[in-house]
């Protein structure tokens, strides 16, 4: 596989991460931006979580 075509892969999934976001704040009612604080705050609080097990 061609370099170009892997960047082209990864922008690709880029722009359906976008949309997949876009979708799922419109769906809570919220930006995009509180959506992406919500999920990092998450991710923070369930690593908090899994390195005092």
């Amino acid at each position: 596989m061609a370099d170009e075509e892997i960047v082209q892969i990864a922008m690709r999934a880029e722009v359906d991460l976008k949309n997949e976001i876009k979708i799922m704040a419109i769906k809570k009612g919220i930006t995009m931006n509180d959506l992406l604080i919500r999920y990092v705050k998450d991710g923070i609080e369930r690593d908090k979580r899994e390195e005092s097990e």
